[in-house]
């Protein structure tokens, strides 16, 4: 198992490093909007109520991921509760077998 793990670890750090150049791209797009200052006139920026919210709920298809799985649809729930709670329209989108099951569940 450790060398299946291992194995699996290496591909996914290979992966990693081939989203680098989007995620410094982000970055300096994010540091030059920081940057300008009449961001409060742009519409974009205004403060509004929150009407509706869209969750990307990732989680494992399958393995050795149970307590990630656990945390994540714990706080998936949690924030479920509080947009119930303030009358926020919620929607999800799910990545991973696990979080689709449990998605599914909450609708029924």
């Amino acid at each position: 198992m450790e060398l299946v793990s291992a194995s699996k670890m290496r591909r996914a750090q290979d992966r990693a490093k081939l989203s680098r150049d989007y995620q410094n791209a982000a970055y300096d797009l994010l540091v030059k909007l920081n940057g300008l200052s009449e961001v409060g006139s742009h519409p974009l920026f205004a403060h509004r109520k929150v009407t509706s919210r869209l969750y990307l709920l990732v989680t494992s298809n399958t393995g050795l991921a149970g307590a990630y799985n656990y945390n994540v649809l714990r706080e998936f729930t949690a924030a479920l509760r509080s947009d119930k709670e303030n009358k926020v329209t919620s929607y999800v989108i799910t990545i991973g077998h696990k979080g689709a099951q449990f998605a599914r569940r909450l609708e029924e």
